[in-house]
């Protein structure tokens, strides 16, 4: 994403000196009635095979896990990885934050942008949006359709949610993969992690006491 990015094929060790480890490893693919949830016992076998070595090779950096599901993963990354929980950061709702906001930009008739909102909890079912805290232009969104309702077509804030939840699997029920969204939010927290940003971003990690 906006850079030179070089391609190599290697061995699982020429990993340990880097700075951060992308995890996007993948299971078996999903089938139509199951969630993220049901693909645990076949992605939580391949990070029990990844992680105990990088660890032992001595592997100081920092894991951005993409993995489903992807809480439980991250959750698994840090208890074999040995490192502070603050290495081990998923994914999370970053992805889920920006369909959030491109959805609303629908409704909305504004640019995404323009929108700051996110949804929080797990990436999954059971994620809400977090609606006191978003915001049209600056505008509390309440206070925003209240000003332009003749303009907005009248909208169901857990509908949204819904429709938040369910793009994920219908693009998944067109293409049969997502591999571009989440790719996006990868390169997304790899170079804020990198460049030092301090970006506020949805993310899985582990909490002791926050919150």
């Amino acid at each position: 994403m906006s850079s030179r990015t070089k391609v190599t094929s290697g061995r699982l060790l020429d990993l340990k000196d880097h700075d951060v480890i992308l995890i996007s490893v993948a299971g078996e693919p999903l089938k139509p009635w199951e969630t993220r949830l049901d693909l645990l016992k076949g992605t939580s076998a391949i990070i029990k095979e990844v992680i105990p070595p990088l660890k032992d090779a001595g592997f100081e950096g920092i894991y951005v896990v993409a993995t489903n599901p992807c809480d439980i993963i991250t959750y698994l990354t840090w208890k074999l990885s040995g490192l502070p929980r603050n290495q081990i950061i998923g994914t999370g709702t970053a992805l889920d934050s920006s369909r959030f906001r491109k959805i609303l930009s629908e409704y909305l008739h504004v640019d995404p942008r323009s929108i700051t909102g996110y949804t929080l909890g797990e990436h999954g079912e059971s994620q809400f949006g977090a609606w006191s805290h978003v915001t049209v232009g600056g505008k509390p969104i309440h206070e925003y359709i209240k000003e332009n309702k003749n303009e907005i077509e009248p909208f169901d804030f857990d509908e949204v949610i819904e429709h938040t939840k369910r793009e994920g699997w219908n693009i998944f029920n067109r293409k049969g993969k997502t591999e571009y969204g989440i790719g996006n939010a990868l390169a997304f927290i790899a170079k804020s992690i990198l460049n030092d940003a301090y970006t506020i971003c949805p993310v899985s990690v582990v909490l002791d006491g926050e919150y």
